[in-house]
């Protein structure tokens, strides 16, 4: 599943790069995918102009909220970055994909991006998400992730 093509290196350093930005956390690409975790974010946009596409990120919940605690300043056990996980996860599936974009088609393109939707997924989703063709994993400090990009001409 996660042989390197050229699509699947930008995916994983373009990730890599908006969250050592964004939230200063680390990204590695990675085929160790396992996770203890029970919950999972699964959030998904689309976009079209040149090229019509769709961008997927999958994460443990924990993930998503030190991305939020990180985004608040605020410590993990802090109410509030529990309840923006969500929110913070699916501005930066925003903030990649607006950045793939940029990388791979240049700043002269126009596309159109459509809401980042999201929704919630069990270890069984986790284990279907791990195991679809076309993604690239990382590791992002202790958790596991998981990005897929969809390209249609």
């Amino acid at each position: 599943m996660y042989s390197a093509t050229e699509k699947e290196k930008q995916l994983a350093a373009v990730v890599a790069e908006v969250l050592e930005k964004q939230s200063f956390m680390f990204a590695e690409p990675s085929g160790d995918l396992e996770s203890q975790s029970a919950r999972f974010l699964h959030a998904q946009m689309g976009f079209s102009g040149p090229v019509v596409g769709d961008l997927e990120i999958v994460a443990p919940w924990e993930l998503c909220a030190t991305l939020a605690a990180n985004a608040l300043g605020v410590e993990m056990e802090d109410e509030s970055a529990g309840q923006l996980a969500t929110d913070t996860f699916m501005e930066l599936l925003n903030v990649v994909c607006g950045q793939l974009l940029t990388t791979v088609y240049g700043t002269g393109e126009q596309f159109w991006l459509s809401p980042p939707r999201f929704d919630e997924l069990d270890p069984a989703g986790w284990t279907r998400a791990c195991q679809r063709q076309g993604g690239v994993g990382l590791r992002v400090d202790d958790w596991p992730v998981v990005a897929f990009l969809e390209v249609e001409r």
